[in-house]
């Protein structure tokens, strides 16, 4: 039953309110978000939570590839989240972050990245902040530096080396009782910590005892 149309506006009209909707439908209208079907407020509401939750995993993972400030800032991020009392230093040309390890402990910690194995440079500047910060900041505490890397940040994770560091640097560490972890060991540690497998003290424990290389018991 089509209408009588005598001009070209009514035959575009008509073309436009009649025969394109019956071919390319109609536009949801923006009322129709307001009307749910059985349980979807809830799926929405589920869908939001697993999308945030995803999207922090997703964060964690910058420890795993990161460098620069970046790498420092996640690092800082994934060590109040274990539950540590990290601050950053007003010096701002020296180390990245101080950390307390015990009443009479404040970990000095230095943040890196590298494409290779990282060597014994980033501990020579190490070993100055710490003498500088025993020296002029907590002459009464001990202070325990410590080194967090990446190294082969760019590689996949089964492709990189097992240590991380260079020989010449765990000698470095060992000899001033450093403690050298990998981004990744600070990954899992995160994941053990939010699974409820590692307690505060026990990881304050294990950071302090550590002369060399940090691996996983």
């Amino acid at each position: 039953d089509r209408p009588k149309v005598s001009s070209k506006k009514e035959v575009l009209e008509f073309v436009v309110e009649r025969v394109l909707p019956e071919f390319l439908g109609v536009e949801e209208p923006t009322w129709i978000d307001e009307v749910t079907f059985l349980d979807e407020d809830k799926l929405i509401k589920q869908r939001a939570e697993i999308d945030k939750k995803l999207s922090e995993y997703r964060r964690w993972k910058m420890l795993l590839y990161g460098i620069g400030l970046p790498l420092q800032r996640i690092v800082f991020e994934a060590l109040q989240k274990m539950g540590l009392k990290v601050w950053e230093p007003e010096e701002k040309d020296k180390h990245d972050l101080e950390v307390e390890l015990a009443t009479n402990v404040i970990g000095v910690i230095e943040v890196t990245g590298s494409k290779r194995r990282i060597n014994y440079e980033p501990l020579n500047s190490l070993l100055s902040y710490t003498v500088y910060v025993k020296k002029e900041k907590y002459p009464d505490m001990t202070v325990k530096g410590i080194l967090i890397g990446n190294p082969e940040h760019n590689k996949p994770l089964e492709e990189r080396d097992g240590k991380g560091f260079t020989d010449v640097a765990i000698e470095i560490a060992e000899r001033n009782d450093f403690c050298l972890i990998r981004t990744l060991a600070l990954y899992r540690l995160l994941e053990q910590h939010l699974s409820g497998e590692l307690d505060i003290s026990e990881l304050k424990r294990m950071i302090i005892e550590t002369k060399g290389l940090f691996t996983l018991e």
